[in-house]
């Protein structure tokens, strides 16, 4: 996301922010309602950011780039994840995996060090998967 400012001059400003918020619903927010005569924050995803902007242009707002990708902000906030680009055999921990990724991970670590873990079925998903578990 992009977070970009937005300079209300007119009520037909304001008519044309309420018509992009409404376009792209679930694409542009804001953060307060506003009024002419003043300044709009509209958070506005990557997808239709250059379609915004050029609605914005076309009824000559000013716009500033407040923030120009929000989700790397939010990130360097959070501070690091003790999985961060943790990979272990090949396999990301901080990601989503496939079960098929999950099975071929867990048969690979408990093959690396079969002398200390054994690879166990305890039981089954309500899909009729196999539930593992690494008995070390």
């Amino acid at each position: 996301y992009k977070v970009l400012g937005v300079s209300i001059t007119s009520d037909e400003d304001v008519e044309a922010v309420d018509r992009i918020k409404k376009e792209y619903r679930n694409d542009v927010e804001y953060w307060r309602d506003f009024q002419s005569d003043d300044e709009v924050f509209l958070l506005v995803s990557k997808s239709v950011f250059k379609e915004v902007k050029e609605t914005l242009d076309n009824n000559q707002m000013k716009i500033e780039i407040v923030q120009n990708n929000l989700d790397e902000l939010i990130n360097a906030e959070r501070g690091p994840s003790r999985h961060d680009d943790k990979l272990v055999f090949g396999f990301n921990l901080a990601k989503h995996n496939s079960f098929d990724k999950i099975q071929k991970f867990l048969r690979k670590i408990t093959s690396k060090y079969e002398s200390m873990s054994k690879l166990e079925v305890i039981g089954n998903t309500h899909e009729k998967r196999p539930i593992y578990a690494v008995h070390v």
